[in-house]
């Protein structure tokens, strides 16, 4: 299981050459892309995303500052998309 928070997933994007300053629109498409490739999500509240990975992993995303939106959850999708290991 793997824990992140919002510096965690910025850190990551920045590290990557993952642009963070897309429009909300774009985060919004990862929504049903990861669904598509088997992510699931199972918990979603102001305090806490779990993502479950097509491998059965979750991933634990806390400390947001702002209510967590559909934007929030494109950009958690984008990250455990880009951060598991399909191999």
């Amino acid at each position: 299981m793997g824990y992140y928070d919002k510096d965690s997933v910025e850190q990551f994007f920045d590290e990557n050459s993952v642009a963070s300053k897309a429009p909300a629109s774009f985060w919004k498409k990862a929504i049903p892309a990861a669904i598509e490739m088997g992510f699931g999500v199972r918990e979603f509240n102001n305090d806490t995303i779990i993502v479950v990975t097509p491998q059965g992993t979750q991933k634990v995303y806390e400390g947001f500052k702002e209510p967590v939106s559909a934007v929030t959850l494109g950009i958690v999708l984008t990250h455990a998309i880009l951060s598991t290991s399909y191999h």
